[in-house]
C-alpha cells in the first residue's frame, strides 16, 4: 500500500473582516409604537480573481497546510482556491430616523494555485484547474445570492441588533455576517467528496500518483 496520497484541498480564508464604517448611531430601541420597519440592504461586490501556477507541490501544500482545511501528513495540495471574507457594515438613520443597515460584501485576494508540476501533461493540469473552478463557482454563487440571502438573515436580526449600543451593534453585525458568509463552507466539503478525490487519482493514466510518486522518491515532497 502507498504511503502517500493527495488532495485537491480547498483553502479557505478564516473570514476577515476589513472595516466598520459607522454612520449614525441608530436608536437604543425599537419599538412597535414608532413605526419603523427593518430596513436592510446588501450589496455584493464582482468577483475578481488571480490564477498562479508557479508554485511547486511543496508551495501548493503549504498553502492549504496554513489553511483552515489542513491536510494530513501523508496529502500533498495540487491546488487550492483562496478567499477572504470583507463585509463594510453601516449603520444610519433615515429621513424618519428610523434605524437603517447597510452591507457590503465581498471577496478579496481571492487566488487559485495549481502545482507548477502539472504543468508537464496537460491533461491533469486541466482536471486539477477544473476542480478548482469548480471552487470558485461555489464563492461566486454564493456572493451572487448574499444580498437576497444575508437581507432576510438580517431583517430576522433586526430588532435584536437596534437594541444594543453603537459599538456592540456593529461588532455583532460584522460577526453575523462573517459567521453567515463561512456557512459556503458546507458546499465546498460536499463537492471535496471521496468519490470526487478517487476519481482524481485514475484521470490521465494516473498520471497524478505516478508524479507524487517520482516527487517522493526524488526528495521533493514536504
Amino acid at each position: 500500500m502507498r504511503s502517500t496520497s493527495w488532495r485537491l484541498r480547498l483553502a479557505v480564508s478564516g473570514f476577515l473582516f476589513a472595516a466598520s464604517a459607522i454612520c449614525h448611531a441608530a436608536p437604543a430601541a425599537v419599538t412597535p409604537n414608532t413605526g419603523c420597519q427593518p430596513q436592510v440592504s446588501v450589496r455584493a461586490l464582482p468577483l475578481t480573481y488571480i490564477e498562479n501556477d508557479a508554485g511547486d507541490v511543496r508551495a501548493v501544500t503549504a498553502l492549504n497546510r496554513n489553511s483552515s482545511l489542513p491536510l494530513t501528513q501523508n496529502s500533498f495540495g495540487l491546488g487550492s482556491t483562496y478567499a477572504e471574507s470583507h463585509v463594510i457594515v453601516s449603520w444610519k438613520k433615515d429621513a424618519q430616523g428610523c434605524p437603517a443597515l447597510d452591507l457590503q460584501v465581498s471577496y478579496q485576494k481571492t487566488a487559485v494555485h495549481i502545482a507548477s508540476e502539472l504543468k508537464d501533461n496537460a491533461c491533469a493540469f486541466e482536471h486539477v484547474h477544473a476542480h478548482e473552478m469548480n471552487h470558485l463557482a461555489i464563492y461566486r454563487r454564493w456572493l451572487e445570492e448574499s444580498p437576497q440571502r444575508m437581507g432576510e438573515f438580517f431583517k430576522q436580526r433586526f430588532e435584536s441588533l437596534t437594541a444594543l449600543d453603537s459599538l456592540s451593534r456593529n461588532q455583532e453585525t460584522i460577526r453575523l455576517a462573517l459567521v453567515e458568509f463561512g456557512q459556503v463552507r458546507a458546499q465546498h466539503d460536499t463537492f471535496d467528496s471521496e468519490a470526487e478525490y478517487d476519481h482524481n487519482q485514475a484521470v490521465c493514466d494516473r498520471f497524478i500518483p505516478k508524479m507524487l510518486d517520482r516527487l517522493k522518491a526524488e526528495g521533493k515532497l514536504p
